[in-house]
């Protein structure tokens, strides 16, 4: 027997030579297996297994070569599925070309391949489509196709947190319809103008109010693509950027804020100059006159209102960060009794401001100018919260609490005493929702321009720092309770003595060096101290001061903080330079943290304008006498 390749590659065994009973059983027909039997036999079909390989099954014709006295038999396996041909590992080409079953199973292969290629694209399109409705429902932006009329044709799911419903029940509806009558109107013009061809684009800002009834500020774009076979439409994509816009509105209000304050505060300084002057020649004149004239009483009153408006400059100057904190033992009774009539101007004539404070002397520790800031804060919450007016109440008492944690805005307070000074309005109150986020920086329920949302959280700023917590009884319709407590105190309060003007026999000695831009200051502090006996130079110019250092003898220099060339701290450390025995007062009414600072760690007191013709002489006095701690401000 002799094998073909494809035989002899199913099993190797099959080699030439060996007697075909060895590896065939003859199956059809039912005659003998041999050679004259198959001879007789050649026109029919033959099935032959072949115990070579296991389930293997020939089918075939056997030929005669009478010539050569040989037998052939030509057929292929008989496979009745594709299962069996793997089986066998068997592939198509095994089969015979003309074989009715092989011709049969190439269909099906072919036809197989192609459902399964099928099959392939579409689990790949299926696939495909779940990752683009996975990164577009992940998406914060909208993605939508509308019409030429503004008809939604598609939406993706990020529009449910602007309209409250999915983006398949807005299918059909109008887009113009979501947003500000203002905005589609623009829109609609667009979207009508013809010469808006295929690819154009088109870019706005919107507004519309979301399921939760809040407005927001989208940005949309548009894109043209109705001629585009595979979208036709015009492909909208929106993306909210109302958190972006308000924080650009907070930075550039921070900023007219710091703008603000450094112009309130170089206001201040001038304004503190110009005071020093009045105060300094009322007080000259006072001095003069007889005690009970006319004269006497007016020049008095002079005083008061100068004085007042050195008040409302350091409020100014506080409100700029341009004055320095002083902590000291206050009546929180005398800060309020103080500022009503300011504060019923504040509020203006539609308000009517009561107080009530006389059963509390109201005594703490903290400092005044913030304070007050905190108490103007809270009665224009309350005037704002009334816009027809109405009553707003302040009243002031001491609470002894025993409460190891008393719960109130910020960190609990601990058991103590404390003064609790509390603002009542009647008007339209806060929701819960108002009050969680009322505090917080930049937060504000009033209208664009109207509030800068920097008010209440200041107040908690302030009263945080000084130990205190505050206290919200509000409710919707029925107004709203501030309390800020602050620790009490046992300490009295310190007043401020004005020492008596020095006799004119009162006479000192020693050489000053008066330096400060402002020609008026400089003559009245050549006026007030050279009344007393001192040898006054003035010099206006830093320069020109240094000049006279480095060429005369001088006792003590008295410098202003803030002066063109340099500035006092630096004049001074050159002058200390030259001559460390120099004894030095700065002034000033403005101040700049930096100098101050270094003015401070060089142990040099300041004085504070504006100041009165004694404080001057009094503390020109202790510094040339060697006491040389610091000057209140």
């Amino acid at each position: 027997m002799d094998v073909g390749p494809g035989l002899q590659a199913l099993n190797e065994g099959m080699t030439p030579g060996s007697p075909a009973s060895d590896w065939f059983t003859l199956q059809r027909p039912a005659i003998p297996f041999d050679f004259s039997s198959l001879v007789e036999n050649t026109g029919l079909a033959f099935l032959m297994q072949c115990r070579a390989v296991e389930g293997l099954v020939l089918r075939g014709q056997i030929l005669h070569d009478p010539d050569q006295g040989v037998l052939f038999f030509l057929g292929g396996p008989r496979i009745a599925n594709f299962t069996e041909m793997r089986d066998l590992g068997l592939g198509l080409s095994d089969l015979p070309p003309h074989d009715s079953m092989g011709d049969m199973l190439v269909l099906l292969e072919t036809k197989q391949a192609a459902l399964v290629d099928a099959q392939n694209l579409a689990a790949k399109l299926t696939m495909g489509k779940k990752w683009f409705q996975a990164l577009i429902g992940a998406s914060s932006d909208v993605v939508g196709v509308i019409d030429q009329s503004g008809c939604v044709q598609y939406v993706s799911p990020g529009i449910e947190k602007f309209r409250g419903a999915a983006g398949i029940s807005l299918v059909g509806k109008s887009f113009l319809e979501w947003i500000h009558e203002e905005d589609a109107a623009a829109l609609r013009a667009v979207l009508n103008d013809e010469s808006w061809g295929p690819d154009a684009g088109h870019h706005q800002l919107v507004r519309l109010i979301d399921s939760r009834g809040i407005s927001r500020t989208l940005d949309l774009s548009l894109r043209n693509m109705a001629d585009d076979k595979y979208v036709g439409g015009i492909v909208v994509n929106l993306s909210d950027v109302t958190d972006r816009l308000e924080l650009r509105q907070q930075l550039l209000q921070v900023q007219r804020l710091d703008t603000l304050g450094q112009l309130a505060g170089g206001i201040a300084h001038d304004f503190n100059n110009l005071l020093f002057v009045i105060i300094s020649y009322a007080a000259l004149l006072k001095n003069a006159a007889k005690p009970g004239s006319s004269d006497y009483d007016d020049l008095d009153e002079i005083l008061k209102a100068a004085n007042d408006a050195s008040d409302l400059t350091r409020q100014i100057l506080t409100f700029s960060r341009k004055q320095e904190v002083d902590s000291s033992t206050l009546s929180l009774r005398t800060v309020i009794d103080d500022m009503m009539l300011m504060l019923g101007r504040l509020v203006g004539d539609q308000y009517t401001l009561r107080k009530h404070t006389e059963g509390s002397m109201g005594l703490t520790s903290g400092d005044e100018g913030q304070l007050r800031q905190v108490l103007i804060n809270i009665v224009l919450n309350a005037r704002d919260a009334m816009p027809d007016g109405g009553e707003i109440r302040i009243e002031l008492e001491t609470i002894e609490t025993h409460e190891e944690k008393l719960d109130c805005l910020g960190s609990p307070l601990p058991a103590g005493s404390y003064v609790a000074c509390t603002v009542t309005d009647r008007g339209v109150g806060m929701s819960r929702e108002v009050l969680e986020k009322a505090f917080e920086p930049f937060y504000t329920t009033k209208g664009r321009g109207k509030g800068t949302g920097l008010g209440l959280a200041t107040v908690y700023g302030m009263v945080a720092e000084h130990g205190g917590g505050i206290f919200v009884d509000t409710e919707l319709g029925r107004g709203t309770q501030f309390s800020f407590w602050l620790p009490s105190s046992d300490s009295t309060p310190s007043l401020a003595v004005e020492p008596s003007f020095p006799h004119e026999s009162d006479k000192e000695t020693g050489r000053i060096l008066v330096v400060d831009d402002s020609e008026a200051i400089l003559k009245v502090v050549d006026r007030v101290l050279g009344a007393r006996g001192y040898d006054v130079h003035l010099e206006s110019r830093p320069v020109a001061a240094l000049e006279r250092v480095r060429h005369e003898p001088v006792d003590l220099m008295l410098v202003d903080v803030l002066m063109p060339e340099m500035n006092g701290m630096q004049l001074v450390t050159k002058v200390l330079a030259l001559n460390p025995d120099i004894k030095v007062l700065m002034m000033t009414g403005y101040s700049s943290t930096g100098i101050l600072e270094q003015a401070t760690e060089a142990g040099l007191p300041v004085l504070w304008k504006p100041f009165t013709p004694t404080a001057l002489i009094a503390q020109v006095k202790d510094v040339l006498d060697g006491n040389v701690g610091q000057a209140p401000a």
